[in-house]
């Protein structure tokens, strides 16, 4: 019986895409991203820089462009968040069948930004579906090492026989396979969440 089920934020909800960014920051006029911009997008995504460091070098680096500009351009956050992706989540919240946890790499600038494009009843709404919300950074980790599954299983004791791991990423799915999860790899297609579903009934 599956009584878990614990899923990444990543681009199971959103699309946090380089590529994009890249596209974004050329229709601003800058050509390329420098090398010491990708090491500090490193640093901050990791959780040793602050935003503040990391906005005032990215600033430095591409002069002219406002902060509002530069978080929407290097977030490059595709804006669809589908009402059937929103649907899946508050009905297993509400069936009460399962545990929902939900784990994340995003740091305060991709939920800033979230919070300010979706509004903060929205986000609301959604961190309500989840019974916990780690972010990787607060525990000093970094997915998709396998210890900070095993950290939350601890935490929430759980068993991993009994637990699905949804991610699109296949790296974070391997990590998690190896600890013993049931592992689903979701795509942001209607037809995965219906997939599923089915396997939840």
């Amino acid at each position: 019986m599956i009584r878990n089920i614990i899923f990444d934020f990543g681009n199971v909800f959103v699309d946090l895409d380089m590529d994009a960014t890249i596209r974004t920051l050329r229709d601003h006029g800058f050509s390329e991203i420098p090398q010491a911009m990708y090491e500090l997008a490193y640093q901050y995504e990791k959780g040793l820089i602050p935003t503040s460091v990391f906005l005032a070098a990215a600033l430095e680096n591409f002069p002219g462009l406002s902060e509002k500009r530069l978080v929407q351009a290097w977030n490059a956050i595709l804006l669809g968040f589908p009402s059937h992706r929103m649907e899946f989540l508050e009905d297993l919240a509400a069936s009460r069948k399962h545990r929902l946890f939900l784990l994340s790499n995003s740091n305060a600038l991709h939920i800033q930004d979230l919070t300010k494009r979706w509004g903060k009843s929205f986000m609301d709404r959604f961190f309500t579906c989840f019974q916990n919300v780690y972010f990787s950074h607060h525990m000093g980790m970094r997915k998709p090492e396998p210890v900070i599954y095993q950290t939350l299983m601890d935490r929430e004791n759980i068993l991993a026989g009994e637990t699905i791991f949804v991610d699109d990423l296949l790296e974070n799915i391997q990590a998690a396979a190896k600890l013993g999860l049931e592992t689903w790899h979701l795509q942001v297609g209607l037809e995965d969440i219906v997939e599923i579903q089915s396997r939840l009934t």
